[in-house]
């Protein structure tokens, strides 16, 4: 890699995605780095993401991020965390204990974040919140998890819907005997909310 875009690890995510769009099923498509830029271009368009790197232009990518009423302040730190998660990973690699990567979580409330944001602007579809599942390889969100500093939701319902449409989709692809118990305690939950 050559030249840097925004921060090496996005540099990095962008151009994995690129190399790796012809398989699917291969690792590196499912990296979480490049599962970010692919929920990304779910949110936005590939175009408002691969195209900034194209013509190297920082600020456009930052503009097309922003489009939904997502805070450009919000964007950059999106943008820094996705390097901090990079970087404590690059150090992981090297150890035999592995440090728990706080970033994890928080570029996956980002991406709700601006999931939502383009929710409340143009209303999105039934099949856009889909769009969530391939976060839940990586893990549940909590309820904790999923307050939203950054947006205020403008109405509960909005949010009820997002969140068992999401809850509903984990247990789509976890059907597995071990998450059964798993399963059960989401129903009680779901039910409680409902």
């Amino acid at each position: 890699m050559n030249q840097v875009f925004i921060n090496e690890a996005f540099s990095k995510a962008i151009s994995n995605y690129l190399s790796s769009a012809d398989q699917p099923q291969g690792i590196l498509y499912n990296s979480f780095l490049v599962v970010i830029i692919r929920l990304l271009i779910n949110i936005y368009s590939e175009l408002d993401i691969v195209n900034p790197m194209v013509v190297n232009d920082e600020e456009l990518l930052i503009t097309n991020l922003s489009k939904y009423g997502y805070e450009k302040e919000n964007i950059k730190l999106f943008l820094s965390k996705i390097q901090l998660y990079y970087d404590l990973e690059k150090e992981n690699e090297h150890k035999v204990v592995k440090f728990k990567n706080k970033y994890f979580v928080d570029i996956q409330k980002d991406l709700i974040d601006m999931f939502i944001a383009k929710n409340l602007a143009i209303k999105a579809s039934e099949i856009e919140p889909a769009m969530v599942v391939p976060i839940a390889p990586y893990g549940i969100i909590s309820e904790a998890q999923h307050k939203i500093g950054t947006l205020s939701i403008s109405s509960q319902l909005q949010y009820q819907i997002l969140e068992e449409q999401f809850i509903n989709k984990i247990i789509d692809r976890t059907k597995t005997p071990e998450m059964e118990k798993i399963r059960i305690y989401v129903n009680k939950y779901i039910d409680k909310k409902i």
